[in-house]
């Protein structure tokens, strides 16, 4: 029996309802789009998650076109040196900003796009089923992951080079049209490398190409492997290119994971059959599965391996029988998932071997053998009969699960609720929950993180973070300091105590703890902004400002780095610098009230009041409760001649915190231009009880024609 996958006589997808060229085309495609659009609905009203910080949020990269330039010519720019994807980042940042949503659909599309182009290579292939092959990778719930996580765009965008990549060189190989070749086949190269450019795990496309070609031809000639010695030279150099950016800036050479040789392949051999089960029943989907014990001792651990192998080898033994085309698609699994089956270190095996982004492309394999095995036996109709309910299946799951990635509250609650050991949950809805405010559930979380892994320093330093945001700072200074003792003298922990530490007055013992550190971790941004802070509160100004000088550039996007640097300008009387550095905190984070407050006071104090009031009337938007904003706010409505609208926010002021002196006077002097004099000496009195020398409030009461009480000689109370 000839090989099923590549007959040319069997039907194309779309003839049995007696579609033809163009309208299969536009059809199908729509329907696939229309598919992946419903299912993903959720993820369109989501948030940025895990990583969105570095790759998005907080990248400075995306800021301008210096960026730009950096995020190609430099590998340690961007979290990972994949600049394709990072420029679709700053595309999108130019157009809208920071707003999740536009993040969101480019990702939806990719995926539906990625779906289509599934389709057409199967198609060029002769493989049956290969619409219902596209649909299904659509709305298959294990795509969510790399469909709902923004960061994961480089595996739909690699994903999209691969196929018109793949697509193209088919198109160049196996048709007779000289006239196009080369053409078409420089195409794919450009693709391939974008591709790469994307995500390296694309590096495994020429051998694809290769099996395919021999589920195609039945042969490989020497001059398909000729041909393909470009991408494969091209694959190779830019995979050393990621190991070497995995290794050094993503730092997998500081994660000692004590796997042996033997252990890697006991590992890979389950996570095999792990992917396929998932493909087969998705069921408890999850963002951090559980990381199974590896030991070579157990014997039932080679059931793993061993069957894995002996299906390549039955199949290769029954391809003259049921086709070459399940052969190819198990070792295009299997290959295109190599990368991530442990032979190679990642970051994410120290919490979990597999995830479901790994699969993306990979999986694409298997979803076309089983659409092509159903349409075979059930005939084309028969075919799209039965995976109607599939596909409905599919999509409605795929909607439950993309609602679990609508926030990081969300996306972890998931996984501790699915993943009750996963440590990193914890550790990452405690930063959640600060974020909130929450800080006794991000205290409780952290807790328990420190309870699941005791030795992971950053779970120790975390816990420290949240005593000291609960007003501990001496408890805090206490966990880190066991934690040293411990053997987890890591920069986060010395961090840390040296934050407690500056809270504690303990300067010279901060200063200390930063520097070892730092010295640990020079690029350690935050260690420095720390440092810069304990030097200032020493008299050490010179040193102060070289420190901060160091975190801002190292992290130019910090917000609580700009605004300290704007604090320092506002003394020094460089009123522009301050202005300059407070707009770029607000624009890196617009909810930071300290720089808005500051900022409008700025404002104000260079005349332009309109602006400083817009400002001001936004911190106390984001903290209603804070009295020197109504203050502010008050005065700068005064100051616009909006004396019922201060006297309002004054008065706010004034009941938040009565001792408020600064705002009595204010009040009064709204009251006044609001024509409530006796009112307004009523302020100045209260004034004068709480500060009986003010001689501001004695003479606007004097010139209100109002008896001024004589001073007490109660201490005037610090102004």
């Amino acid at each position: 029996m000839p090989a099923m996958p590549i007959n040319p006589t069997m039907p194309a997808p779309g003839t049995a309802i007696g579609l033809r060229g163009g309208r299969v085309f536009l059809i199908g495609g729509l329907a696939i789009v229309a598919f992946t659009l419903v299912a993903y609905i959720p993820a369109l009203r989501a948030g940025f998650i895990w990583d969105d910080e570095s790759y998005v949020e907080g990248n400075s990269t995306l800021r301008n076109l210096d960026g730009l330039r950096r995020m190609w010519f430099s590998t340690d720019a961007t979290p990972q040196y994949y600049p394709a994807v990072f420029t679709t980042f700053w595309m999108e940042y130019q157009l809208h900003g920071l707003k999740p949503f536009g993040y969101h659909l480019v990702n939806v599309l990719l995926h539906a796009a990625n779906a289509i182009l599934l389709w057409r290579v199967l198609r060029a292939l002769a493989i049956p089923g290969a619409w219902i092959a596209g649909a299904i990778y659509a709305v298959h719930p294990v795509m969510v992951e790399s469909v709902a996580w923004v960061t994961e765009r480089k595996n739909v965008l690699s994903c999209f080079f691969f196929l018109a990549s793949l697509r193209t060189y088919l198109a160049y190989a196996l048709p007779a049209a000289p006239a196009r070749r080369h053409s078409l086949y420089f195409m794919s190269l450009a693709l391939f490398v974008l591709a790469l450019l994307s995500k390296t795990v694309a590096c495994s496309l020429p051998a694809v190409i290769l099996l395919l070609l021999w589920m195609k031809q039945g042969r490989l000639a020497t001059r398909d492997v000729l041909r393909l010695a470009p991408f494969f030279i091209l694959g190779l150099a830019l995979a050393l290119v990621t190991v070497h950016v995995e290794r050094e800036h993503v730092r997998v050479k500081d994660v000692h994971l004590g796997i042996s040789p033997v252990d890697r392949v006991l590992i890979a051999g389950r996570a095999v059959w792990f992917y396929l089960g998932k493909l087969i029943w998705p069921r408890k989907l999850t963002f951090i599965y559980p990381r199974w014990i590896v030991d070579h001792r157990a014997a039932w651990q080679y059931i793993f391996p061993v069957a894995a192998l002996s299906a390549i080898v039955g199949l290769w033994f029954a391809r003259a029988r049921i086709g070459r085309g399940p052969l190819v698609a198990g070792l295009c699994f299997i290959g295109v998932l190599a990368p991530a089956l442990g032979f190679v270190d990642v970051y994410p095996m120290r919490f979990s071997f597999v995830a479901d982004h790994f699969q993306y492309v990979a999986c694409m394999a298997m979803i076309a053998c089983f659409a092509a095995l159903l349409t075979r036996a059930a005939g084309p109709s028969r075919a799209a009969i039965i995976a109607g309910p599939i596909l409905l299946i599919f999509s409605v799951l795929t909607w439950r699960q993309t609602r679990l990635y609508s926030d990081r509250v969300a996306l972890w609650s998931g996984v501790i609720e699915r993943n009750p050991g996963a440590w990193i949950a914890y550790q990452n809805l405690s930063s959640a929950y600060a974020e909130q405010g929450r800080e006794s559930d991000a205290l409780e979380m952290t807790a328990r993180a420190v309870q699941l892994n005791p030795q992971d320093d950053v779970s120790q330093a975390q816990l420290a973070m949240a005593q000291l945001r609960s007003g501990n700072p001496r408890r805090a200074a206490e966990i880190a300091e066991a934690a040293i003792r411990a053997g987890q003298d890591r920069y986060t922990t010395r961090g840390a105590l040296a934050m407690a530490q500056l809270d504690l007055r303990q300067y010279n013992e901060a200063i200390t703890n930063i520097s070892i550190a730092l010295r640990a971790k020079p690029d350690f941004a935050l260690g420095h902004f720390v440092l810069s802070s304990a030097y200032r509160r020493t008299g050490r100004a010179a040193e102060a400002r070289a420190e901060l000088d160091a975190a801002a550039k190292l992290d130019p996007e910090n917000a609580e780095i700009r605004c300290q640097m704007a604090d320092d300008l506002a003394a020094s009387g460089d009123l522009a610098g301050a202005e300059l550095n407070y707009r770029a905190a607000i624009q890196s984070r617009p909810d930071f009230v300290k720089a808005r407050y500051n900022l409008a006071t700025v404002l104000a104090t260079r005349g332009e009041t309109l602006e400083a009031l817009g400002h001001a009337r936004q911190a106390v938007e984001l903290q209603p409760q804070l009295a020197n904003s109504q203050n502010l706010l008050g005065l700068l409505l005064l100051r616009n001649h909006q004396p019922a609208e201060a006297v309002a926010a004054l008065s706010t002021a004034v009941r938040m915190n009565p001792t408020l002196i600064e705002a009595r006077l204010n009040l009064a002097d709204a009251l006044v231009a609001a024509g409530r004099a006796d009112d307004a000496a009523a302020q100045y009195r209260e004034v004068l009880k709480l500060h009986p020398g003010d001689q501001d409030a004695a003479s606007a009461l004097s010139s209100l024609g109002h008896k001024v009480a004589p001073a007490t000689s109660m201490p005037a109370p610090s102004r």
